[in-house]
């Protein structure tokens, strides 16, 4: 296993997300067509401009936990903590195939995206209830019934029990994965299952975690992950990010040839079964 070309392969994510992100959407792009549509139906931009604002956050979010993750294989000291990263860099990738399907309607997308930014809103709200400083449940509460008027005039509907615009309601995390793996990589089956481990090992408190640790010898308490394992798991979480990104890309009518580049490279240090 060629340590040095993966941690170079990890770290240089963030540095691809950053080279094609482009200030704007081109003028012949599906996402200049959706502001379009939206702004004669609507009577404003706003719900794909929220769109782009969460598929664009998400893959930040991603890149720099895959950057994370090439730091600490870099440094070697703790390995673990590589699977609550590669949980979440799957996650933002599923939200984003899921908001921005492309087999979905306008209308669609940007209700997806709609209860997307109400759903956080509402989980902001929930924890400053029971937590202490800045900001006040007060202000969050604010901020989340703006967002609720906002949606309500755009789309002329909005349940907030169960949370729901149309006939579309927030799904559960599996039913996006099961949605996303069928859409970045062709079935659902496999990608569900790597998942349900990340969340057992990385997250849950479980015996999962035995097969990677040695209690018998207090005096090294590091983590072993065989190299096999690990190639796996980095290979099905960078494999996602970049369909995420040229996903991205080709909606805002951005150039791809610098992903294409990556992924080859990525099939080179990474390749698959």
């Amino acid at each position: 296993m060629d340590l040095q070309n993966i941690v170079g392969l990890l770290s240089d994510a963030r540095t691809l997300r950053s080279g094609v992100i482009r200030s704007a959407p081109e003028s012949a792009s599906v996402a200049q067509h959706d502001l379009k549509i939206t702004d004669e139906h609507f009577g404003t931009r706003r719900p794909i401009q929220r769109l782009v604002h969460c598929v664009d956050l998400w893959t930040v979010v991603a890149s720099e936990q895959i950057y994370g993750l090439s730091v600490l294989l870099s440094d070697g000291t703790a390995t673990f903590p590589v699977f609550p990263l590669l949980r979440s860099v799957i996650e933002h990738c599923a939200w984003i195939a899921w908001v921005l399907d492309q087999q979905a309607t306008i209308r669609e997308r940007a209700a997806r995206a709609a209860l997307s930014a109400l759903r956080s809103k509402e989980l902001a709200y929930e924890a400053a209830c029971n937590m202490a400083g800045k900001p006040t449940p007060n202000e969050l509460k604010e901020s989340l019934n703006r967002l609720r008027s906002e949606v309500a005039n755009e789309f002329g509907t909005l349940s907030t029990s169960p949370l729901c615009i149309d006939d579309i309601q927030m799904p559960s995390p599996t039913s996006v994965i099961d949605f996303a793996g069928a859409q970045l990589l062709g079935t659902a089956k496999p990608w569900r299952g790597f998942y349900g481990y990340l969340c057992g090992t990385a997250n849950h408190p479980s015996l999962n975690a035995d097969e990677f640790f040695d209690l018998t010898n207090p005096s090294d308490p590091h983590a072993f992950i065989p190299n096999d394992l690990l190639h796996l798991l980095l290979r099905d979480c960078m494999v996602p990010y970049v369909n995420s990104l040229d996903n991205l890309c080709v909606y805002m009518g951005w150039g791809t040839s610098d992903i294409e580049s990556y992924r080859q490279r990525l099939d080179i240090i990474l390749p698959g079964p």
